[in-house]
């Protein structure tokens, strides 16, 4: 399958996952709903993960510095960021929640330029003003 397709399989399911949430997250406070939701993912991670190549043994090949980073991305996306999101979404409207939060490149393509020494393009100067402006659009 082209990553075409698989990019647009995850649009789909990423795209579906907000409502999901929005309507769960009506009778839970944020911090259960990532746990549930957590949850869930790990026990799907470990069943996907347990028929792949390389499995379990990733675990004695990595580096510790690989994992220490690692570790770092998902506490920063899948457990504070996401606590962050949660409680937005529970707060406000999905349908403005969802594009601002989904300015994260942004932030992402400044870390590289400072932190990887990437080099800022044309385009993504083009890139950063269109999600400004975006932001600046939900916003009001």
């Amino acid at each position: 399958m082209k990553p075409f397709y698989y990019a647009m399989l995850a649009v789909i399911f990423w795209g579906s996952a907000p409502v999901f949430e929005k309507i769960g997250l009506a009778a839970l406070p944020p911090a259960a709903g990532i746990f549930i939701r957590s949850l869930i993912a790990a026990a799907g991670t470990a069943v996907i993960f347990s028929f792949n190549k390389p499995g379990w043994e990733v675990f004695s090949v990595a580096s510790p510095k690989a994992l220490i980073f690692l570790a770092i991305a998902g506490l920063n996306s899948a457990l504070i960021g996401q606590f962050f999101y949660f409680k937005a979404l529970k707060l406000g409207e999905a349908s403005m929640i969802v594009p601002l939060c989904s300015t994260y490149p942004f932030v992402a393509v400044a870390l590289s330029i400072l932190i990887l020494n990437e080099s800022l393009t044309v385009n993504k100067i083009f890139g950063i003003c269109l999600i400004l402006a975006g932001i600046w659009l939900l916003k009001g």
